[in-house]
């Protein structure tokens, strides 16, 4: 595969390789928010140092019976709206 300049955003790019810790480890997951987003379930991982700002990614998902399908990868500031919709822990 190979990258076309200004077809991909090398930023999202370089973290793909997150979605495993994402995936396996998130601090919580929630209901997919995103009023037009695919998807079922949004895993949240920050991935701040201690006493950091907060630097949250969002992995979106779409439950295929027991499987999780990944969808997309996004950097997110997280407040309340998404807590509210926390399903775990």
């Amino acid at each position: 595969m190979e990258f076309v300049p200004r077809r991909f955003d090398p930023q999202r790019a370089s973290e793909l390789s997150w979605i495993p810790l994402i995936a396996t480890e998130p601090d919580f997951i929630c209901r997919n928010w995103q009023v037009l987003g695919e998807g079922d379930e949004c895993y949240v991982k920050n991935f701040a140092e201690a006493g950091e700002p907060n630097d949250y990614r969002v992995l979106v998902c779409k439950r295929i019976g027991t499987v999780r399908q990944a969808l997309t990868m996004f950097e997110r500031d997280i407040g309340g709206k998404e807590r509210a919709l926390q399903i775990w822990p």
